[in-house]
């Protein structure tokens, strides 16, 4: 199979949500993802993709209405998974900052404001999303985070999640706590963190956890 760019595998042109998306040209990514990830290519992908994610935060956030027509899709990277009946059943989002900001740092805006005046390049990985609770596609997942963030030269990938988890990402690669309690009110059971993975920083256990060359960012 030949070398594509982002453009020829993304396709992303006829979806209204990525009409403004410039990413890096990062060749042979999509070659490599690791099935059965893909990338939303289609409108129709994008619809299933959006159904998972009404779904999953009815059950998670009651209050939480997710946007049809967020615009912070147009600066996303939207990858996500089918089961063996086709339904898509796991999804991440890793978006870059831009003018928008990013979805989550009304929570966090001093935070994220201290990282910008350093001339940090950031990302956000949220709408992680694993309905089967698959440990080896979640490792799936991280690989291609790592790999995307190395291609856009991100510095730092902001990361919201349990309180509970947040000790599992520290020892994993490195992230470290940005926000113990974002008061997020949506009516969830669970107090929401905030940590800030360094790129740059990450630690070696990561690297053998998702079966990458730590130096090269490749499969090892």
């Amino acid at each position: 199979m030949g070398t594509l760019t982002t453009e020829s595998i993304l396709h992303l042109t006829n979806l209204k949500w990525h009409e403004q998306f410039k990413p890096m040209d990062f060749q042979g990514l999509v070659e490599q993802l690791p099935p059965p990830l893909q990338v939303v290519q289609t409108k129709a992908e994008a619809q299933e993709v959006y159904t998972l994610w009404v779904q999953t935060y009815a059950d998670i956030y009651p209050a939480f209405e997710v946007p049809l027509n967020d615009p912070q899709n147009q600066q996303a990277y939207i990858l996500y998974t089918r089961n063996d009946t086709g339904q898509v059943v796991s999804s991440i989002r890793l978006t870059l900052d831009s003018p928008l900001g990013m979805p989550s740092e009304d929570y966090y805006p001093q935070e994220v404001h201290t990282l910008r005046a350093l001339n940090y390049k950031l990302m956000e990985f949220g709408r992680m999303i694993n309905l089967l609770g698959d440990l080896e596609l979640l490792k799936r997942y991280h690989r291609v985070v790592y790999q995307i963030a190395q291609a856009e030269n991100i510095d730092v990938i902001i990361m919201t999640l349990k309180q509970k988890d947040v000790a599992f990402y520290h020892n994993l690669m490195g992230a470290h706590l940005l926000l113990a309690d974002m008061q997020i009110p949506h009516g969830g059971k669970h107090k929401v963190a905030c940590v800030a993975w360094d790129i740059r920083q990450t630690k070696a256990r990561f690297f053998k956890w998702v079966g990458l060359n730590q130096i090269e960012g490749l499969p090892a």
